[in-house]
């Protein structure tokens, strides 16, 4: 090998000279200097050699004021999940559309319809099948589209499919169960493939930023759970029928993704996201890109580097998937019948959404305190594998309806679980998800970012199919 050529990861090293450009400028115009690689030989030929000539300018990075853009990728970490999880945590109202109109307008909890019964599934298929195939795609084409027209394209299209699915809440559909039924499963799809290109997008740019801020979206994401399970929870107390808490519990879900939009056009002006948005760092593997090398790195490598992570939030979501929501939302209490608030309407939102959110979120952050860190790649896969545990145990759980499997936890013993459940899906999930990045080199992070998502829709893609097969053993 020619020892005069440069090597990538061998002996390269960098001349930070940085340089006023006032050839092109006018007088007191500073051009935005550009960092240069030179042969490592060169460099240490002579080390008397200053790195900075006299006439260097030396380049301060933007700080990021207040924590604004933090702040905003915690919010944008909150209304990724929305199209998903918020349709999915808003299980009163779904069982009122579907309920047996023959019996009147009240649901009875311990005699669903088919539709009731099969709608948790069969959202879960039509919600991370279609967001599957289009992580793929995002994974491989997103780089041909600039960040900030596919990010507001996505995001645009779920605040309006969101303003849409508000105005059917008041729409009288019990002489078309079937066909509101299917309607309802086009628009997951839809929507769900525009929230997952949003979802990479989102994950693609905090991936560039330093690794507090992923953790901020990450902790976003959680955080978004307990919102969306709380304001249902809220809805229902504040409006017993459930088109009324309903309506405004949809309405709360667009305003909040205009919130996210707000801020994510905001950050657009920040320095401190231009720059890192830029990728200049002080590091060669910073300075070069894949582009600036003619090579486009492809995915199998990436895999190869994070495997055990990538596996590991792959069996997370799988099993998280197979029994919440399918199989959590069909546990009613043994109390069912006793006419109490708590054991009827409110049992599924606190009991399901609320303590698994809560539980999800608390994982996370506890995640941040304590986290399984680098060199724990094996445990973390290890117990992402034990959570397996969990499906036969939530199908011994007091499921309505139950034609197969024997009853014998009770209400308390049920809590514990999906509270255990809840918070290892977060714990391993944050693990897992801020190792990956790390062990990449910058100019790559977007892309493993993007991939680590993928691993999460096909997780969650895998887990809808074996959810449907899971019911049926009820």
């Amino acid at each position: 090998m020619d020892h005069n050529v440069p090597t990538y990861r061998r002996h390269f090293s960098t001349t930070l000279a940085l340089h006023s450009d006032t050839s092109s400028g006018t007088a007191g115009t500073f051009t935005s200097p550009k960092p240069y690689v030179i042969p490592a030989d060169e460099v240490l030929g002579d080390c008397d050699e200053p790195l900075l000539t006299p006439g260097a300018s030396v380049h301060v990075l933007p700080v990021d004021k207040g924590s604004f853009v933090k702040r905003v990728f915690f919010l944008l970490g909150i209304i990724i999940l929305v199209p998903s999880t918020y349709l999915m945590t808003a299980s009163d109202y779904w069982m009122y559309k579907f309920r047996n109109v023959t019996a009147g307008p009240h649901v009875n909890a311990s005699a669903k319809t088919t539709l009731q019964t099969n709608f948790f599934a069969a959202y879960g298929v039509f919600t991370n099948l279609p967001a599957l195939a289009t992580i793929s795609v995002t994974i491989m084409f997103n780089h041909r589209i600039q960040q900030r027209l596919r990010n507001m394209i996505s995001l645009c299209t779920v605040i309006v499919i969101f303003v849409m699915l508000t105005v059917f809440v008041k729409v009288d559909t019990d002489n078309w169960q079937y066909g509101f039924f299917m309607f309802i499963m086009a628009t997951l799809l839809v929507l769900n493939v525009f929230g997952t290109w949003l979802q990479g997008g989102i994950f693609g740019l905090a991936s560039l930023l330093p690794q507090e801020y992923i953790h901020s979206c990450v902790i976003g994401m959680s955080v978004g759970g307990v919102l969306s399970s709380t304001l249902q929870i809220l809805a229902i107390v504040w409006h017993p029928h459930p088109t009324n808490s309903g309506l405004v519990y949809f309405g709360c879900g667009t305003a909040l993704l205009i919130v996210g939009l707000l801020g994510f056009l905001a950050i657009q002006h920040v320095e401190f996201f231009k720059y890192y948005l830029k990728n200049p760092a002080a590091s060669v593997q910073d300075i070069i890109t894949y582009e600036d090398l003619g090579v486009d790195v492809p995915v199998i490598l990436l895999f190869r580097r994070v495997w055990q992570e990538a596996i590991s939030i792959l069996v997370i979501f799988c099993v998280t998937q197979c029994v919440f929501p399918a199989v959590t939302v069909l546990v009613v209490s043994k109390d069912v019948h006793s006419g109490s608030a708590w054991s009827g309407r409110l049992f599924i939102p606190v009991c399901c959404y609320f303590l698994f959110n809560a539980a999800d979120m608390s994982g996370r952050i506890g995640s941040s305190y304590a986290p399984l860190g680098e060199g724990k790649e094996k445990l973390v896969l290890l117990l992402s594998i034990v959570r397996v545990i969990f499906i036969p145990l939530f199908l011994l759980c007091n499921t309505e309806p139950h034609a197969h499997m024997p009853v014998i936890f009770d209400d308390v013993t049920y809590i514990v679980l999906i509270t255990a459940f809840g918070f290892s899906n977060g714990y391993l999930f944050s693990s897992a998800m801020a190792q990956a990045p790390k062990k990449m080199e910058s100019y790559l992070q977007e892309k493993t970012g993007a991939m680590m998502t993928g691993f999460v829709i096909a997780g969650l893609a895998i887990g809808a199919m074996l959810s449907v097969v899971v019911v049926r053993l009820l």
